[in-house]
């Protein structure tokens, strides 16, 4: 079992004079990193559905989905993650609420782009297996 922490050592660390700065820092990096995420998974949508039509290709189902809703569903993902980092920064969240926060940025900022790139990909994917079996 761990020895508890002592509020007075603790209440130090509150109020380091070197925490919010670098911590306001952090948050506007992540502010940006959203803000430009936002619009960088916006803006390859355009290319895809190009490549798709020159391609000829079958579009499947979690593609077509993506493709149909890109314009109004990931923008406000992506900003509902630059919401929460400046609440996280704003905001006394009690340590559960921290963590359901902490999750949903790991989600949005991590997880989310690259299950969105992967979507994308699946028609290249079933291309080039098809393209193999034919070998």
């Amino acid at each position: 079992m761990l020895p508890r922490v002592d509020a007075t050592f603790d209440a130090s660390l509150a109020t380091s004079p070197n925490r919010p700065r670098i911590h306001g820092f952090l948050a506007a990096v992540a502010f940006v990193y959203f803000v430009g995420m936002a619009g960088t998974i916006t803006g390859i949508f355009p290319s895809f559905i190009t490549l798709f039509a020159g391609l000829q290709v079958d579009v499947p189902w979690p593609t077509r989905v993506l493709l149909d809703s890109h314009s109004w569903f990931l923008p406000p993902v992506f900003a509902i993650g630059a919401i929460l980092i400046v609440a996280k920064d704003s905001v006394g969240f009690s340590r559960p609420q921290l963590r359901i926060v902490n999750s949903a940025l790991l989600f949005i900022g991590a997880i989310l782009p690259g299950a969105i790139l992967f979507v994308l990909c699946l028609p290249l994917l079933v291309l080039i297996v098809r393209a193999m079996g034919t070998r």
